[in-house]
């Protein structure tokens, strides 16, 4: 890792990401031009400490829970969870141990999964892949 471009970079811009082409844009808001999407959604981020988090749902051993999802454009994983019994939030049985990544000052190794569904707003991926951190790498991911 060479750095984090962070919150004092995006906080007054307009952020494009297309990670397939490779392409980042930063414009000013009072220059950009919003298009019209029909495939498009509008999520609402909440931020807590400078950090970008949306509400969510997911859905593990039949049990549909809400979740709230720091937004990391830089992680490697489509999706990962704390596992949390008091919530229902487990892996279950069918997982594969892994590497998940370099943290800042750990390796963090964890559990591979599937979701049976992800949910954000009206969008819904089912048997979505999900990584679960090892507890003892919790307290340096968290």
């Amino acid at each position: 890792m060479h750095g984090i471009i962070g919150l004092d970079l995006f906080k007054d811009l307009i952020v494009e990401i297309n990670y397939a082409t490779g392409f980042l844009r930063l414009t000013a808001p009072e220059k950009f031009k919003y298009k019209s999407c029909k495939k498009c959604e509008k999520l609402n981020l909440e931020f807590y400490n400078g950090k970008p988090y949306v509400n969510a749902k997911v859905e593990i051993n039949e049990k549909e829970i809400p979740v709230k999802l720091l937004i990391d454009s830089g992680g490697s994983d489509a999706l990962s969870l704390f596992e949390e019994d008091s919530l229902g939030i487990k892996s279950g049985e069918i997982f594969f141990n892994d590497f998940l990544g370099h943290g800042l000052n750990v390796n963090i190794y964890g559990k591979r999964t599937k979701l049976k569904a992800f949910t954000l707003k009206s969008f819904i991926l089912e048997n979505a892949n999900v990584a679960f951190p090892n507890t003892e790498n919790v307290f340096y991911a968290k």
